[in-house]
């Protein structure tokens, strides 16, 4: 398997957490799926992990080489928490078309947050 793309991206939380009020705010359905949003709990840490689920998608979409807009939206990248804590990337529409025309299978991806920084990293192989 051959690395096909890689990107990484960094968000700070506080800001993050100001550009989006509470949690229930309209705009976050702009940028995350219902099923990612109902998975973050309303606890103190919820907008550390939005954010680095925010990051993860910057990160996919550099990694796809392919920015916001131009038909990708960031509900088309759906980052994913399996059982064991690993993250795991759920393309949809465009964003799974460009990933089928660059020959991409399989993502690493791997997500963080500490004070007032998330984090992510996205390998695409193929």
């Amino acid at each position: 398997m051959n690395v096909l793309g890689h990107g990484i991206d960094t968000v700070d939380t506080a800001r993050f957490e100001k550009l989006f009020g509470d949690q229930h705010s309209k705009y976050l359905k702009r940028y995350f799926t219902d099923s990612e949003l109902g998975t973050v709990s309303s606890d103190e840490t919820a907008f550390s992990r939005l954010a680095a689920r925010f990051a993860a998608k910057e990160a996919v979409m550099k990694a796809l080489r392919h920015g916001f807009g131009d038909g990708l939206a960031f509900t088309h990248i759906e980052i994913k928490i399996e059982a064991d804590g690993a993250p795991t990337v759920v393309l949809h529409n465009k964003a799974s078309e460009i990933a089928d025309k660059i020959g991409i299978r399989q993502w690493w991806i791997s997500i963080s947050h500490s004070g007032d920084v998330a984090f992510a990293s996205a390998i695409a192989c193929g």
